[in-house]
């Protein structure tokens, strides 16, 4: 089924032997989720992302012990814009499924946020993961464009 305007599959991920994850930004499965895929060489299968409040998936990466870290973004008029990181459960990943992960981080304002896109990982020197967040400020005065670095201690 076509996505709404603008609110199709915003993420997309290779999960690991060649399979592909992608999550729709808008396309509802049910109340409280949004619909979802996991794929390989063409076979895809549904499963269901739950959804906290106004927050939408709008990009994800791999992270070294296999989970997946989704980036959330929410703009609420009065609020402004806010973002979670939330790490899902690599053995949480299968069609018919509703994945449901632990948020790890939020960030909204005055903190330093903006209409952040994009997200990747990978291995420090110290043995953290560095994840790195960028936003795109769509030719607009005023939002920015952004790159972001952060440590995440542990497994």
């Amino acid at each position: 089924a076509a996505g709404p305007s603008n609110g199709g599959i915003e993420t997309l991920v290779h999960v690991g032997r060649g399979y592909l994850l992608a999550i729709s930004e808008r396309q509802r499965a049910g109340p409280r989720a949004l619909r979802g895929w996991v794929g390989v060489d063409g076979d895809w299968q549904d499963f269901n992302y739950a959804r906290t409040g106004s927050f939408r998936p709008t990009d994800a990466t791999l992270l070294p012990n296999g989970d997946i870290l989704v980036l959330e973004r929410r703009f609420l008029l009065g609020k402004g814009t806010a973002i979670r990181l939330v790490r899902v459960p690599r053995r949480a990943i299968a069609p018919g499924r509703t994945l449901r992960g632990r948020e790890i981080a939020r960030i909204a304002m005055p903190m330093t946020v903006d209409n952040f896109e994009g997200i990747g990982a990978r291995p420090g020197a110290a043995g953290e993961t560095l994840i790195y967040l960028i936003s795109d400020n769509n030719f607009n005065p005023l939002q920015r464009t952004l790159l972001m670095m952060f440590s995440l201690k542990g497994r």
